[in-house]
């Protein structure tokens, strides 16, 4: 009993330096090779050759291909378990970050080319 303080320490200290740090390094990791992959499905090729209706329907099947990616990593995600706060935080902000801007840009040209029925086709 006398030397429960100091193990006690020394795991927390062990377990912050080390296994936060990984952590941190493999949601890195993960989101370059899995939310750039969803994210590169939103990137437009700008071309003015492209006739209306088939950029239409190439944006169409491109939203559809991410709303499914999207679905996709949403299942997966839901079953992490981040237990510290802070890290979780991190990590919604990190998502954020990277996946919002080009979904806005993505989404606002999609609103215009499609037009009335944008919204019927928009998931999220």
């Amino acid at each position: 009993m006398n030397n429960l303080g100091p193990v006690e320490y020394k795991l927390e200290t062990f377990w912050d330096d080390r296994f936060c740090k990984n952590i941190s390094q493999y949601f890195e990791l993960y989101s370059r090779c899995t939310w750039n992959n969803v994210i590169d499905i939103l990137k437009m090729d700008i071309s003015e050759s492209m006739a209306h209706n088939s950029e239409a329907d190439s944006m169409k099947e491109k939203l559809s291909l991410f709303n499914q990616k999207f679905r996709e990593m949403c299942e997966i995600q839901s079953t992490w378990r981040v237990f510290d706060e802070q890290l979780r935080k991190q990590i919604i902000i990190s998502v954020e970050n990277l996946l919002l801007p080009t979904y806005e840009n993505f989404i606002a040209r999609f609103e215009k080319v499609v037009d009335k029925n944008a919204n019927a086709y928009i998931m999220y």
